[in-house]
């Protein structure tokens, strides 16, 4: 990145491009129209082949859909008023009851998927084996330079929650980064939410060696931002707000050189994950998690969907991890994990219009006729197709 140039301004122009990039993809795809040539002179000729291949698969995801049987928003009102109730595995129980899986079956999914309600709102993007390889060394090598910090985080049994559980944590060699670390260039310290003197900055990131971090993970942080705005379009723009309004209410140095539009960016090198839920964020908006490695496979599990990835070295996922319980398995080798999401809390006080569901609708004006049958309003069964 130029650098003079400020990063949301790289921001606009990588997502503005994948954005046009997708609907022509998409449109061309789906009918007989003439190519449409998307340009982006002011991109690099790397950053847009780059894009390119991402889109390609965004693309392929969203004419691939799987229709579950019922209805997003009653199910979560009704995973809001049972985990008040009950345990997460009572909660599961319950839900599945009322609100059945896919198949009987735990389905695998390894091509470009999305999964959809019956009503035609996007639950889940699967993306495998997508993200650019220079995005993903950059990552590892961002990753290695605060490893020290993500270490601290590792705690015993008896004084963690499992996100910080040492009995979670993979044997690995010493050199690989291991731990877990919460990043944020702007969110509300414990006791202080809601007020503007507890919006602070992570320590860390005053520093030189966030300040690196920082710089170094612009273009990574560029795509994602990007990745957002194909996925979910109102999204992007409450998080541009967003954005805009925290540099004007509470100008911290960090917010100049904050990566991505993601209020929050959750490292975690080498550890599994069980069966749970993210309690900070919105039902209808996504997280996501981009795996990196040297790993094979570290399977994740949807269990409200029914359904498994297999989340190999360089897979993207994006789904709302307030709707769905997900898990991931224990990484046959060194994985690190990226998870990018919103704090609602901060939407909230900064008074942003809240993003909406993602639904299939958002883009039918570029999808051709033929297609338009299959796609809207009916469930397919695309492992048949």
């Amino acid at each position: 990145m130029n650098d003079e140039e400020d990063q949301l301004t790289r921001i606009n122009k990588v997502s503005t491009f994948m954005l046009a990039r997708f609907r022509a993809t998409l449109c061309r795809r789906t009918s007989s129209a003439s190519a449409i040539v998307v340009s982006a002179p002011e991109l690099s000729r790397t950053v847009v082949s780059e894009c390119g291949s991402v889109v390609d698969d965004l693309v392929s995801a969203f004419l691939h859909p799987v229709a579950m049987s019922w209805d997003v928003q009653k199910y979560s009102t009704a995973c809001e008023r049972e985990g008040i109730r009950n345990g997460m595995t009572a909660v599961e129980t319950i839900l599945e009851g009322r609100f059945p899986c896919y198949d009987s079956e735990t389905r695998g999914i390894t091509t470009p998927r999305t999964v959809v309600d019956k009503y035609g709102r996007i639950l889940t993007w699967v993306l495998p084996n997508v993200l650019p390889k220079r995005i993903q060394a950059a990552i590892q090598s961002c990753t290695e330079n605060i490893s020290q910090e993500l270490r601290k985080k590792i705690m015993p049994s008896e004084r963690a929650t499992w996100r910080c559980d040492q009995k979670w944590f993979s044997d690995v060699a010493a050199e690989c980064p291991q731990g877990v670390l919460d990043i944020s260039p702007a969110w509300f310290m414990t006791g202080w939410k809601g007020l503007i003197d507890g919006l602070r900055t992570l320590p860390l990131l005053n520093k030189d060696m966030g300040k690196k971090w920082m710089e170094d993970f612009a273009d990574a942080g560029a795509l994602m931002s990007g990745i957002m705005r194909v996925m979910h379009p109102d999204q992007y723009r409450m998080a541009w707000e967003m954005m805009v309004r925290l540099k004007s209410v509470r100008p911290l140095a960090a917010l100049h050189t904050w990566p991505t539009l993601f209020n929050a960016v959750t490292i975690v090198a080498n550890r599994q994950c069980p069966l749970h839920r993210e309690p900070e964020g919105s039902y209808p908006w996504y997280d996501i998690l981009v795996s990196i490695g040297s790993y094979k496979t570290a399977p994740m599990y949807l269990r409200s969907l029914g359904f498994q990835v297999l989340n190999g070295p360089g897979t993207i996922v994006g789904f709302s991890g307030k709707t769905v319980c997900h898990g991931v398995a224990d990484a046959a080798g060194h994985r690190i994990c990226h998870a990018f999401y919103m704090r609602e809390s901060i939407q909230d006080f900064l008074g942003v219009r809240p993003a909406n569901w993602m639904t299939q609708e958002v883009y039918r004006p570029w999808v051709g006729e033929k297609w338009r049958k299959n796609m809207f309003g009916m469930a397919r069964d695309p492992f048949n197709m």
